[in-house]
């Protein structure tokens, strides 16, 4: 393998290498907001979204968010919202899971 060969597969393995670390940091970065938007909404629902894009802005602002809502903490909200119950006087019979 020649001097020019070894810096081109240098450089090809490098390219690669660094593109899968990046889209690693940003598959983890991802889903850190996730977390933090949920951690935001237990505790705070009505600024969950400004304190997740404030916190992507500034990352300086997360500690922060997090002991001004220390003592919200709500509980974490449902996952999926409730199939909607019939109205009784209608009598429909309707599996409240055929929707999902």
């Amino acid at each position: 393998m020649t001097g020019e060969q070894f810096r081109a597969a240098f450089f090809l393995f490098f390219f690669f290498f660094f593109f899968a670390v990046l889209a690693l940091v940003v598959v983890c970065a991802v889903f850190f907001y996730i977390s933090l938007y949920h951690v935001y909404k237990s505790c705070n629902p009505d600024t969950c979204v400004v304190f997740l894009i404030l916190s992507i802005v500034f990352s300086v602002t997360v500690p922060f968010f997090l002991v001004a809502d220390r003592n919200l903490d709500l509980g974490m909200p449902p996952r999926r919202t409730q199939a909607p119950e019939p109205l009784p006087e209608s009598g429909q019979e309707t599996d409240p899971y055929e929707s999902l």
